[in-house]
């Protein structure tokens, strides 16, 4: 997915995870590339790292041992699996926490 996709996806509502777990999981099928903050809807849509659902629940993709770092010092399609497994975890703490908003 590149940069306009992405784009055009998130300002049609779709979540921001949702737009990134797609988009690793393209690349995991050695059908999308990673470039970076450029198609990184979770980085569109958050204001910094610090904002981001990642660095909430664990680290951030800058971190050294993220899962992030892991698949950019080995680039190869099943280490996509890391961030799809990150970009999950953080959708249900998300979920999570609107239910405790319910409450």
């Amino acid at each position: 997915m590149n940069r306009e996709e992405m784009i055009k996806r998130v300002e049609a509502g779709y979540d921001p995870i949702d737009v990134s777990i797609e988009k690793w999981v393209d690349i995991k099928n050695g059908k999308g590339r990673d470039d970076g903050t450029r198609n990184c809807a979770m980085c569109y849509t958050h204001v910094g790292c610090s904002d981001c659902l990642l660095a909430k629940i664990g680290k951030k993709c800058i971190d050294k041992g993220s899962a992030y770092d892991k698949y950019y010092h080995n680039k190869k399609p099943e280490n996509a699996q890391l961030m799809i497994d990150a970009l999950k975890k953080a959708k249900r703490w998300q979920e999570e926490q609107n239910c405790k908003g319910d409450e």
